[in-house]
């Protein structure tokens, strides 16, 4: 039977190698809890979630895959004010939950598995793979999450079970005229005489899972305060005040319902702090959210890439197979090396991740002592810090990589990727999304460049050279990095001089992709030394690293502003 997980040696590399002695017992708060279901050590943690990601990999291979051109071309629909998912996704949707696969990330007491991010996301990659649409669905587990993490006792008794029995969810933040700038949302939420209940009135547009039973709403608790800290978080649930207006009709993801939701006095229970609401837990959530959705890019480009392989393999030119032209020869090997960076960038930042939220939780109860807590709080501070540069750095090349992947795999296809014949096209119009949703690409790089520009060598990269050692038949590779590793602290240390916001968000993608290409070089190496199968995707990566570095360092440095200067006459004829 096929499996996405057996199958997939890089995921499985990647899971091999994670620092469980380290992360389980954090995780695991020292193997103390009375929970019969608890794992009671690393070896039964490790294969107890093997289990149950090898159980995943084969229902997403033989019971999601095989549906996901039907869903596409079905969709959702909308009647009377209630939005549906395609018969098949509904059925989907209840056999993951009967199989308790709807509540990995949600804690054992709630009726989840209680998963880790690093484990967790390898279920979103694969979910993905099978069907990026119903990843929507899936994945919204995390909704479960924030409430554990911020939702009152009785909040958490009432939905979180229901969650873990595939209750869906959806995060409500976007407004019609607000993407982005969550600052200035404008639903309001007005206080009740009960404690803790708002009514909200307003609009939200762009939600996924919008007809979901559980929505976490944005809304303005503090109506004379105009900016985010008068936003706080709600928890309401689909029925009286709660509408769907519209279904959006998009480009992909057709399986995932996009709603256009209003909000006309609906029961909303805070959740967490006042004024916290994007400050701090939306905040939260949008930060794992964004790590998913760069697990899903990689799954969608693992399907493109998969089906590529098998194209090129099989289908005949000129009296031989296509993959031994050497231009797809090169488009499949580009891919191969993009998705596994983009692999190693996340599951790299699901380890600061699950060190974080085993950090906090351990601290919570009371684990470190003296010294100890002083450590433990000075290692949550730092492990805070790389999430925060990581996350963004992740989303952003993730997502941009599998619509660089998905256009590639289309081009090799040719004219039968154009056509709903083979599945190439949907994965070409399912990758789009990513690089939009959860916080668009020049949001991601645009947030971090000031990050990368202080933090970016001494953080990421200080760490990994100090460790580097290269294995045989890879030596003059740690040259070629070290080289690149200055061109970056010269562009760099370029963008810190100009003291140019416009300037330095103009050349934000080019010093975040010299990081990405750097980072992930040293861990390439790091990979080669371990497994002699990483050797040739190390070697193809490094091979024209410092051409790639020297190209990037050279558009940040030499003073490149046309699109500051030249903007208003080249575009004036597009004006009134």
């Amino acid at each position: 039977m096929a499996n996405f997980y057996l199958e997939n040696l890089d995921l499985r590399f990647h899971l091999g190698n994670a620092n469980w002695s380290h992360l389980a017992p954090l995780l695991e708060l020292g193997f103390r809890s009375d929970d019969p279901e608890a794992p009671q050590g690393t070896e039964e943690y490790v294969e107890t979630n093997e289990a149950i990601l090898e159980m995943l990999g084969e229902v997403v291979a033989e019971e999601l895959a095989p549906y996901a051109a039907e869903v596409d071309q079905t969709g959702c629909r909308l009647v009377d004010g209630v939005a549906h998912y395609a018969r098949r996704t509904q059925e989907q949707l209840d056999k993951f939950a009967e199989l308790g696969l709807m509540g990995l990330v949600i804690g054992r007491e709630h009726g989840g598995m209680g998963l880790s991010q690093t484990l967790y996301n390898a279920g979103v990659e694969m979910v993905s793979r099978g069907d990026a649409g119903f990843m929507t669905i899936f994945a919204m587990g995390s909704c479960g999450e924030l409430l554990e993490r911020f939702g009152s006792e009785e909040i958490q008794a009432a939905c979180l079970p229901n969650i873990a029995k595939g209750a869906t969810a959806a995060m409500a933040f976007t407004e019609p005229n607000f993407g982005s700038a969550l600052g200035s949302v404008r639903t309001l939420a007005k206080e009740t005489e009960e404690p803790g209940v708002f009514t909200i009135h307003g609009a939200k547009q762009f939600i996924t899972n919008g007809g979901g039973r559980y929505q976490l709403v944005l809304a303005r608790s503090e109506p004379d305060v105009k900016d985010a800290r008068g936003l706080s978080m709600f928890l309401v649930e689909m029925g009286e005040g709660v509408s769907v207006t519209k279904l959006e009709e998009k480009l992909g993801i057709h399986g995932s319902m996009t709603c256009a939701v209003n909000y006309d006095g609906a029961k909303g229970l805070l959740v967490g702090e006042r004024g916290k609401g994007l400050t701090r837990i939306g905040l939260f959530l949008m930060h794992t959210v964004r790590l998913e959705v760069a697990a899903q890019a990689i799954g969608i480009a693992q399907a493109a890439q998969t089906t590529a392989a098998e194209y090129a393999r099989t289908r005949t030119q000129f009296e031989k197979p296509i993959e031994q032209f050497p231009q797809v020869r090169e488009m499949l090997l580009e891919n191969e090396r993009e998705i596994q960076m983009a692999r190693t960038l996340v599951f790299d930042t699901c380890h600061w991740v699950d060190v974080r939220d085993g950090l906090t939780r351990s601290l919570t109860a009371g684990i470190f002592e003296d010294e100890g807590q002083k450590q433990a709080e000075k290692d949550l501070r730092a492990a805070e810090q790389m999430c925060d540069i990581l996350t963004p750095l992740t989303k952003y090349f993730g997502a941009e990589m599998a619509n660089r992947v998905a256009d590639r795999a289309l081009q090799i296809h040719g004219g039968y990727g154009y056509t709903r014949e083979y599945p190439v096209e949907r994965y070409f119009r399912d990758a789009r999304i990513t690089n939009i949703y959860e916080g668009t690409s020049e949001i991601q790089v645009g947030g971090i460049v000031g990050l990368l520009v202080r933090y970016g060598s001494r953080k990421l990269i200080d760490p990994l050279r100090r460790v580097a050692v290269a294995p045989a038949g890879l030596e003059w590779g740690l040259p070629a990095l070290e080289e690149c590793v200055k061109l970056f602290e010269a562009a760099a240390g370029h963008l810190k001089q100009a003291r140019d916001r416009d300037y330095n968000q103009l050349h934000s993608r080019a010093l975040a992709d010299l990081m990405v290409d750097i980072y992930t070089g040293y861990r390439f190496v790091e990979h080669a030394a371990i497994n002699e199968r990483k050797l040739p995707i190390a070697r193809a990566h490094l091979s024209d690293l410092t051409a790639r570095g020297r190209y990037l360092h050279d558009r940040i440095t030499r003073g490149e502003r046309s699109a500051l200067t030249e903007y208003d006459a080249v575009m004036g004829i597009y004006r009134d």
